[in-house]
């Protein structure tokens, strides 16, 4: 696992060196999980970004979606997100979204792989059905490999953005790559400390974010 993850972080280190603006941020986010069974549940979660090397609130996003698990290597979700984004005028825009996960995890030894596949759509305008504003599709897959010891759990994960139906033709709008450890003392708490580089592509003017990512999740 050590050594997939150097290797992807070089990718993306090496391509982010090349980059016109590198820019810091700090994700924060906490969520809460209700378990109605072993195989549904809902999830609400509230999240801040601070960007400008974490001088300034960029985002605040809020999330509420579903989550239904076939059995213990297949699971779905499906969730709606209000964002209110930052603009140049210092106004905070809402964009709507919505998103579509199917993940399926293996047994790698004593690794586990996931690979989920997401489908998202988002408009700006508080309004899911108002077609007349600005509006992107994209799909996101991700492979995540983690490693289980104890009450530990550190991962690592790439992912990349695909555009669909967009006018520019552009293959792959951004990519991700994150490397963290997750602490859970028991079933109902768990913390999350990450490390992520993101990389824009196909712009004039691309963007290379290092980000701090920290969460904590309150299931019950």
């Amino acid at each position: 696992m050590i050594r997939l993850c150097q290797i992807f972080f070089l990718l993306v280190f090496v391509s982010g060196s090349f980059a016109q603006v590198n820019d810091a941020g700090l994700w924060t986010e906490i969520s809460i999980e209700k378990k109605f069974s072993q195989s549904l549940s809902i999830e609400y979660s509230n999240s801040e970004r601070f960007n400008e090397n974490i001088t300034e609130l960029g985002s605040i996003i809020n999330e509420l979606g579903i989550k239904y698990r076939f059995n213990k290597d297949s699971r779905i979700s499906f969730f709606y997100r209000l964002n209110y984004s930052r603009q140049l005028n210092n106004m905070y825009e809402p964009i709507s979204r919505f998103y579509f996960d199917y993940s399926r995890k293996f047994k790698l030894s004593n690794f586990d792989l996931d690979l989920r596949i997401r489908l998202k759509t988002q408009q700006k305008s508080t309004h899911f059905y108002d077609f007349d504003s600005e509006s992107s599709n994209v799909i996101r897959p991700r492979i995540k490999l983690s490693y289980s010891y104890k009450k530990f759990e550190p991962y690592c994960f790439f992912e990349t953005y695909h555009p669909v139906i967009d006018g520019e033709n552009i293959p792959i709008e951004k990519i991700r790559f994150v490397i963290g450890l997750e602490y859970s003392p028991d079933k109902i708490h768990s913390f999350d400390l990450g490390y992520m580089i993101q990389r824009e592509l196909y712009e004039n003017n691309p963007y290379t974010d290092f980000v701090v990512r920290v969460g904590y999740k309150f299931r019950f």
